[in-house]
């Protein structure tokens, strides 16, 4: 088996890696870079902790490897601005607002979870407009 040639993302980018992303892109060169990313994705079981495919990190990928000239993608399908942030429809959310005193310790083990695209999302995402410094805290003068 031939050795990596790239590592990009994370992921090891040997020569038949290369001919399998070259040919997914003629075959779906019409469907846009969305729809290679997505083959790609689901051909190398390529997923986030979640499960969700890696959709954004193999476009990233891509991109890198057409920068670097060894594949030539097609031309974005929608000219529309993706990077700048759409801010979606908010609602609001009862939830204990009440202090908490203590050690981390004394609270037993904490469990992080994963929130995205499960109910508890739109939960998170109040929380973080409400209070992250960033993005909206009453009391943040980041943006002052």
């Amino acid at each position: 088996m031939a050795g990596t040639l790239y590592q990009i993302r994370g992921r090891q980018i040997r020569e038949e890696d290369l001919s399998f992303i070259r040919d997914t892109i003629s075959r779906h060169w019409e469907r846009g870079r969305t729809a290679i990313s997505r083959v790609l994705c689901e051909h190398w079981d390529w997923r986030q902790p979640n499960g969700q495919l890696k959709g954004m990190a193999c476009r990233a990928l891509l991109l890198k490897l057409q920068e670097k000239q060894v594949v030539n993608l097609p031309p974005p399908l929608s000219t529309t601005n993706h990077r700048k942030p759409r801010k979606a429809v908010r609602h609001s959310y009862n939830y204990d607002t009440s202090e908490i005193h203590g050690t981390v310790s004394e609270f037993g083990s904490l469990k992080i979870e994963m929130v995205r695209r499960t109910p508890d999302e739109g939960l998170w995402d109040h929380l973080v407009d409400k209070y992250h410094i960033t993005w909206g805290a009453p009391e943040s003068s980041v943006h002052t």
